[in-house]
C-alpha cells in the first residue's frame, strides 16, 4: 500500500505551534487574574458531525515511475471540547471575548478509500477498508463576537487556530496500517446561547504534506492532505 503504513513525519516547521501554544499560556495567565464578568466561564460543548479527509499523492522519490494515488477518508465523528471565555469589553447589545480551547477530544469511524493509477504489490489498483482516526486539538486561542438578543440570551460567533493531531487505524485491505499526522487547525463556528446553554454549528479544516517512508517498497512519497469536518454541537457553561 502506497500511501499510509509507517508513521508519517511532518515537513511543516514546528515554530507555529511553539508560537500558539506560549501566547495560549500567556493569555491564560493573564485573564485568570481578572474579575469575571456575568458571561465569563468554562464551557463544555459535545459535538459530532461528518469528516472528509482527501490525500493527493503526486512526489514519489525512489518508488514506481509514474506512479500517482488518491486517497479518501470519509468518517462519521463524535467529540467533546472544553474552553473557557473572557469578555474584555460589551454593552447591552454587543460584546468581544477572548476564548481559550483548552482541548478537544473527537473519534472518527468510517472508510477508508485509496485508488492508484497502477497495480500495487497485491495487483489492486483499489484498497477499500474500515478505519478510526483518534483527533486532538489543544491550547488554542480566539476572538468571540457576541450579539446580545435580550435577557439571557445571545449570538456567537468566532475563529480559531489550534494545533492538531491525528492518529488512524485501518482495518481490511489496509490491515494493520496507520499514520499520524501534526498540523494546525481553523475552526469557524456559530452558536446561538440560552443562559448557560448553547447550541451551533461549526467547520474545521486543516492541510499539512505528509513525508511517507515504506520499507518496503525502499521509497518516500509526499502526500498532500486536506481534511474538513463540518459539526452541530450542543453545550453548557459552568
Amino acid at each position: 500500500m502506497y500511501l499510509c503504513k509507517k508513521l508519517m513525519t511532518q515537513k511543516n516547521s514546528m515554530k507555529k505551534i511553539l508560537a500558539i501554544s506560549t501566547t495560549m499560556l500567556c493569555i491564560a495567565t493573564n485573564v485568570l487574574a481578572q474579575n469575571p464578568g456575568e458571561d465569563n466561564g468554562l464551557g463544555m460543548k459535545i459535538h459530532f458531525g461528518s469528516l472528509n479527509m482527501s490525500g493527493d499523492v503526486k512526489n514519489i522519490k525512489g518508488g514506481p515511475k509514474g506512479l500517482t494515488e488518491k486517497a479518501e477518508i470519509n468518517c462519521f465523528e463524535v467529540g467533546v471540547e472544553f474552553s473557557n471565555r473572557w469578555y474584555v469589553w460589551h454593552n447591552e447589545k454587543v460584546g468581544i471575548a477572548v476564548e481559550a480551547h483548552w482541548a478537544d477530544f473527537s473519534l472518527a469511524k468510517g472508510d477508508f478509500i485509496s485508488k492508484t493509477n497502477m497495480a500495487t504489490r497485491d495487483g489492486k489498483t483499489k484498497h477499500v477498508s474500515k478505519g478510526s482516526l483518534l483527533e486532538l486539538s489543544y491550547l488554542g486561542v480566539s476572538p468571540m463576537f457576541t450579539y446580545y438578543l435580550g435577557k439571557n440570551r445571545a449570538i456567537d460567533g468566532y475563529y480559531v487556530l489550534t494545533p492538531y493531531s491525528a492518529l488512524t487505524f485501518y482495518q481490511g485491505d489496509m490491515d494493520g496500517e496507520y499514520f499520524s499526522l501534526l498540523t494546525l487547525n481553523h475552526k469557524l463556528g456559530a452558536a446561538y446561547r440560552w443562559k448557560t446553554l448553547q447550541t451551533g454549528l461549526e467547520y474545521a479544516l486543516c492541510n499539512t504534506q505528509l513525508e511517507n517512508n515504506i520499507d518496503n517498497d525502499k521509497a518516500t512519497y509526499i502526500d498532500n492532505t486536506y481534511i474538513g469536518c463540518f459539526r452541530v454541537f450542543f453545550g453548557f457553561k459552568f
